[in-house]
Parts: C-alpha cells; structure tokens; sequence
C-alpha cells in the first residue's frame, strides 16, 4: 500500500477544487429550494444537507481517509 498520495498537478488540483464546490453548489441548492417552496419538511432536508457536508468536508482532513483504501470507500 503507498503509504503516501502522489503530488497533484495544476490541473488535478484545480479539477479537485471544482468538484468540491460542485457539491457545496448541489447541497446548498437542495437547502435553498427546500426552504423558498415552503415545502412542511424543509427542517429536515435543511439537516440532511449539513450533515452531507459535514462528512464530505471530514473525508479529506482525516488521514486515514486519505491513506487507506477501504476506509475512503467507506467514508464515500
């Protein structure tokens, strides 16, 4: 097992950081819609959307994540 990640590139990098803010972009979407259609469960889309955040945004600070395989697949 590489105990270390390669070094990115520019263009992974920038690929990276562009997937990031998709997601921020999709959940901060579904909260948003959840809240102007005042649809009644618009807590609880609110909630699952942080939440999601929350553990995407944790997937790549925690090191274990980052350097073995099974616990990212299980983190996705």
């Amino acid at each position: 097992m590489n105990a270390s990640a390669p070094a990115l590139t520019p263009t992974t990098r920038a690929l990276a950081w562009c997937l990031h803010l998709l997601v921020v972009g999709l959940l901060v979407l579904v909260a948003a819609r959840a809240v102007t259609d005042g649809r009644s469960h618009a807590g609880p889309i609110v909630a699952v959307a942080v939440v999601c955040g929350l553990v995407y945004a944790a997937g790549p600070v925690l090191p274990r994540v980052r350097l073995v395989r099974r616990v990212a697949a299980a983190w996705l």
